[in-house]
């Protein structure tokens, strides 16, 4: 039975992008060419297939499969063309934007300081570990094969890649999680390697090369966040100056305010002009208040009586 017969792929690729990763086998049996669902079961139970998988009849139903394993049995059952390598392309990359793109506004963390709490505010914190654990499991390959590739093949030529032993597996891997972005991009060199030469098979290169657009795409916003973070405390320490000094100037207006008091300086000091020295007390009071207006006014002053 073809899948034109029961329901367009296209119509199917909305319900299959709302249920995510886990979809309902009574929804996907029909679809998939069988005409009971009974027969689906026997048909997963299948060692020569699928032996790791145990269904029964006495399963609760409605039970789900894996987004996984329903593209290996359209790829099996019926076959592979365009309308499945969209749809395909197109659920996976919600599923990984999902899981990878998202961001935690602030964090706040208790201390007990002075018989009291301290809150310490921080900024966007990344919800996603780079590391070999999560790229495996991501991609449903062996998180200890994964690793020992790296080591034969990876690290040897990158210096500064932690190793780690994961607290509740006990399995090791390697960590990208750095703050300095140059560092967080190393992980595509090793997924730009991976994709070459790892052992997988034609459906998991695909959605591999999904994974390493995302991941790409991911490390972009999270240093475009981190960019805007420090734009933001430029402008809290641009506002501070406000408070303290009556202004705020910009790396540009403060260069051109010592040029300014420089100029000024030599055209008013008691010791080379000769003139009395409130001129002189002025241009210094606007330069340590960081008044860039009033240097500008004093400063044009100056230069017309001379």
């Amino acid at each position: 039975m073809k899948v034109s017969d029961k329901i367009e792929i296209k119509d199917f690729g909305k319900q299959l992008l709302k249920w995510g990763i886990e979809i309902p086998c009574d929804k996907v049996f029909p679809i998939l060419g069988f005409s009971r669902l009974d027969n689906f079961i026997r048909f997963l139970n299948n060692p020569k297939y699928y032996s790791g998988v145990v269904f029964s009849a006495f399963t609760e139903k409605p039970f789900k499969i894996s987004i996984r394993l329903f593209f290996d049995l359209v790829k099996l059952r019926l076959g592979w063309n365009d309308q499945w390598e969209e749809l395909f392309t197109e659920a996976w990359t919600a599923i990984y934007e999902k899981k990878m793109l998202q961001f935690t506004p602030s964090s706040f963390k208790s201390n007990y300081r002075f018989n009291g709490y301290y809150l310490k505010v921080g900024g966007k914190f990344y919800l996603y570990s780079i590391n070999t654990i999560a790229i495996a499991n991501d991609n449903n390959l062996c998180p200890f094969d994964l690793y020992k590739y790296c080591v034969q093949n990876f690290i040897r030529y990158n210096d500064g890649i932690r190793t780690s032993i994961d607290y509740h597996t006990h399995e090791p891997y390697l960590s990208f999680d750095y703050k300095e972005h140059i560092r967080r991009y190393q992980v595509m060199i090793l997924l730009n390697q991976v994709s070459k030469d790892f052992p997988m098979d034609e459906l998991q290169k695909k959605r591999f090369e999904i994974y390493c657009k995302t991941m790409k795409k991911m490390l972009m916003t999270q240093f475009e966040v981190d960019s805007n973070k420090q734009e933001r405390e430029k402008r809290q320490r641009l506002m501070i100056d406000n408070l303290l000094f009556g202004c705020a100037v910009t790396d540009e207006e403060l260069t051109e305010l010592k040029s300014l008091y420089r100029q000024s300086v030599f055209l008013c000091h008691p010791d080379v002009t000769g003139m009395d020295g409130s001129m002189f007390r002025t241009i210094t009071e606007a330069y340590n208040k960081k008044d860039v207006r009033r240097m500008r006014t004093l400063h044009k002053t100056l230069s017309k009586s001379n």
